[in-house]
């Protein structure tokens, strides 16, 4: 394992293909916690995207201690937290994406599209305007054993819900097929496909953040 792995700590495939496909060209190598077998239920607690975000990357790294592949290793351990915004809908449905209709419940991906347009049928215009938010925690998890004070790195992106879904569909990204990205001209999952090269202006919020934690690492040498 070389000094430039980063486990992503996320049980959503979708999170961790995306996050392949941005960083293994910049010579780094993501791991999920399945395939170090240390998949962590974590409850996040949190009131806001940061808090969830870093009591996420802290219970990982807490997993990760001693972990036989990782003994004398430094490793990278990113956590991020995701939130849509619609102000139309006081914020709503917020850090709670998965658990928009009743807090509780937690929502598959056609749920929440079907959902989502029931929620906005009245609505028109600037009212259907929406707002992605990530923010990434980060903490590196040192040879010794000692853990780093995480930091975070933000990102977001704005645009509009459509009045109906777009046929197409990633896993894991109910609103990839829902949200329309006013300053890409493009849906937001059209958007997310573009290889690496032809990305440059066309990060999502996600995306953003994840940049920013790279130029991060990179500074650290």
């Amino acid at each position: 394992m070389s000094q430039n792995t980063l486990l992503y700590a996320t049980s959503n495939p979708g999170k961790i293909l995306e996050m392949r496909s941005i960083l293994e060209h910049l010579g780094f190598e993501v791991l999920s916690p399945e395939d170090l077998g240390c998949e962590t239920d974590v409850q996040e607690t949190g009131t806001n995207l940061g808090q969830n975000a870093e009591i996420k990357v802290r219970a990982y790294a807490r997993a990760l201690l001693g972990h036989p592949a990782l003994v004398g290793k430094r490793v990278f351990i990113l956590s991020d937290d995701t939130g849509f915004f619609i102000k139309a809908l006081g914020g709503a449905p917020g850090i709670f994406v998965r658990r928009w209709r009743d807090g509780e419940t937690r929502m598959g991906d056609e749920e929440i599209i079907s959902y989502a347009i029931a929620q906005m049928i009245t609505l028109t215009g600037e009212d259907r305007t929406i707002q992605a938010r990530t923010v990434l925690a980060m903490t590196i998890l040192n040879e010794d054993g000692t853990i780093v004070e995480p930091v975070m790195f933000e990102g977001s992106l704005d645009g509009h819900v459509l009045e109906q879904p777009d046929q197409m569909r990633i896993e894991g990204f109910p609103f990839a097929s829902l949200m329309f990205v006013d300053s890409w001209g493009l849906l937001m999952g059209i958007g997310e496909q573009f290889p690496p090269h032809e990305k440059e202006d066309k990060l999502n919020h996600r995306e953003q953040a994840v940049v920013k934690a790279v130029e991060y690492l990179r500074a650290l040498g």
